[in-house]
This record gives C-alpha cells, structure tokens and sequence, in this order.
C-alpha cells in the first residue's frame, strides 16, 4: 500500500483503547511505500492523524532518511486517544538494491550469498538467507538492521519473505549451481531459525533498556 485508504473514513472496530499485545489489535495499517508523500513531516503527520491500532512502516521515508526515535514515539498515540504498536518492515528472504547495506558492485560482482533479481520486483534479489554474511546485515551487531529497529523505538518487525525456501526448492536439478547448493541446510527449519533469531535478538535489547 502507497497511501491511507479514504474509504472507510474511519477504520473498522476504531477505539480508544491502549494496545499493549498482538491480541488487543483491532485493525492495522500497512504503509510500506511512502513516496507519495511530499515530505517526510506530511508523512508523519498523516500517519499521526489516523486511529489504526497498527502501524506497519518502513524504517525509512523515502529509502534514505531513518526514522528517529522522537519520530517513532509521535506515531504510538492514536488520533482519538490509546497507544499503539508500530512494527517496522524488514525483508530477510531478499536483500533491496535501494537500502543502506547495498554496495554498487554487487551489480556486476555479487557477493557470493547474493541470487538471482526477483523477475516480479524490480531491485530486489534473493538471498542464501543462512549465509552467515547476510545474517549479519539482518542482526547480531551494532551496524545491523535490526539495531537500526531497536534504536528508532520500533516495537517489533514485520518479517518478509520468510517461505524464501521455496525459491530454492524450486531451482534444484536446473544447473551446477544449484545443484552445488543442494547440501546447504535451507529447510523451512532453516528459515524458521532465522525468524526466531531476529525476534530473540531484538527482544533481548527490548527488555534491556526498559
């Protein structure tokens, strides 16, 4: 979704109680391209004037300017009183050419966890998601995106891409290179972990600094 929706003008179940848990959401808004909006304090604001129990964004306004933390705590009130949950979108099954970590090369000389371009998505590419190299993009350290989450205020991650197995489930017997991949642990077990792993690690600085 590129803006919120007019229709309908209030959201369904719409209240003002405070959200402390998955299962007191009522609603949610996912809102994960903002380029529609003129600039990023329009964005806020308009995200600031809505009574979604959920607000499901992307770390970025814009895919280069983080949200900071003061920015991040202006969206956990609804507009009509009651806190709120917002999550930050974060893919682990394909690395995004328009994010921070990418590096110009890797156009014409891929790291070695780096796959094929996602004919259906332009810029995105998948990933030998348990290569240790791209795990740690996604977490374990200070530079991680992860971190980045923790340290805007975020309340917890929105994971995508996590069927990225079926990718390589669906390549096996079509080359050598795939078939050099056969012996790599991608499982749903594998994948599986790794969604387990993000969320411990993110929990663990959570808790930390309440």
């Amino acid at each position: 979704m590129n803006n919120i929706p007019e229709y309908p003008a209030i959201p369904h179940q719409a209240n003002s109680e405070n959200i402390l848990c998955l299962s007191d959401v009522k609603n949610f808004l996912c809102l994960l391209n903002n380029s529609n909006f003129p600039s990023k304090e329009a964005y806020l604001e308009a995200l600031q004037a809505t009574d979604y129990d959920i607000l499901i964004i992307d770390l970025f306004y814009n895919d280069k300017d983080m949200m900071n933390k003061n920015e991040i705590e202006s969206l956990k009130q609804k507009s009509h009183g009651g806190s709120r949950l917002v999550l930050a979108y974060m893919s682990i099954g394909e690395a995004e050419a328009y994010r921070y970590y990418w590096r110009p090369e890797w156009k014409t000389h891929p790291p070695e966890w780096l796959e094929q371009e996602n004919p259906d998505w332009s810029g995105n590419y998948k990933v030998q998601y348990w290569h240790p190299k791209w795990q740690k993009i996604l977490f374990g350290n200070d530079a991680s995106y992860v971190k980045k989450i923790i340290d805007a205020g975020l309340d917890g991650t929105y994971l995508d891409l996590i069927d990225a197995y079926e990718y390589f489930e669906e390549q096996e017997g079509l080359g050598d290179h795939f078939q050099a991949l056969a012996s790599k642990p991608r499982t749903r077990i594998t994948i599986e972990s790794l969604t387990i792993q993000v969320e411990t690690y993110r929990t663990m600085f959570t808790f930390h600094s309440l």
